[in-house]
């Protein structure tokens, strides 16, 4: 936003973050944003922490506690705020409904409902499935030089990738620019859709070591669930 000279003449960056002693939080500040501390959990927090702003950009947080329930009021929370001082806000959606149970996903359309009922103006970003969540948990050297790509889906399916820390930024940008043009509407970000192919060729360009074998595996969706439950993710995700 503040290297953008249209959006920089615009709007004024504030850095909301739960921990402003990382270095990642560290880092805003040369950049000419003003960085504050909040808890999605504590509303007295967000009222400091969104006061005066034309628009806020909200990321609940399902991993913090683990609860759809949890993440739905925070959601809640952060919209009555808003309310009270913001023109616009722009969500992470993540998702919309889901047919059946994913419970990292059942709060955000309950919440976005919430939103727009309450007729804060509002647009929702649903980005695509995050590059970061491919090494280690679906990509990876089986130890014999074999690379292995797994995941609870077909091996010809395009996979809607998400570049978090490179294109967030993008989209929110756009949206806050075009806020006439999408409010109330749904923006559907992704880097690019990939085949198993293309993601293996991009990962050969920073894994030097990966081997020339690569294979992709569709996993069961019970399999996959225990491959999250491996992260410590109780057993309703």
């Amino acid at each position: 936003m503040r290297g953008d000279f249209k959006a920089s003449s615009q709007f004024y960056v504030r850095a909301v973050t739960h921990d402003p002693s990382k270095g990642s939080a560290k880092s805003l500040a040369p950049l000419g944003a003003e960085v504050v501390t909040e808890d999605l959990n504590d509303k007295n927090s967000l009222h400091a922490a969104i006061k005066a702003c034309y628009g806020d950009f909200l990321v609940t947080n399902f991993w913090e506690l683990f609860s759809a329930e949890a993440e739905e009021t925070q959601g809640r929370t952060v919209a009555d705020v808003c309310k009270a001082y913001c023109d616009v806000t722009a969500t992470n959606m993540n998702i919309s409904r889901c047919p059946s149970d994913v419970h990292h996903f059942d709060g955000k359309p309950n919440y976005e409902e919430y939103i727009r009922s309450s007729g804060l103006p509002a647009s929702f970003s649903l980005p695509g499935f995050y590059k970061s969540n491919l090494p280690g948990m679906s990509l990876g050297d089986m130890g014999d030089g074999k690379w292995v790509l797994a995941l609870p889906m077909p091996a010809d399916s395009p996979i809607l990738l998400f570049d978090t820390e490179g294109d967030t930024c993008k989209f929110v940008k756009a949206m806050f620019l075009n806020e006439q043009k999408i409010l109330g509407k749904r923006t559907h970000g992704a880097t690019a859709y990939y085949t198993r192919t293309e993601i293996f060729d991009q990962f050969k360009e920073n894994f030097p070591n990966m081997d020339k074998e690569t294979a992709f595996s569709q996993l069961p969706g019970d399999v996959f669930k225990g491959v999250i439950a491996s992260s410590g993710a109780p057993e309703p995700i």
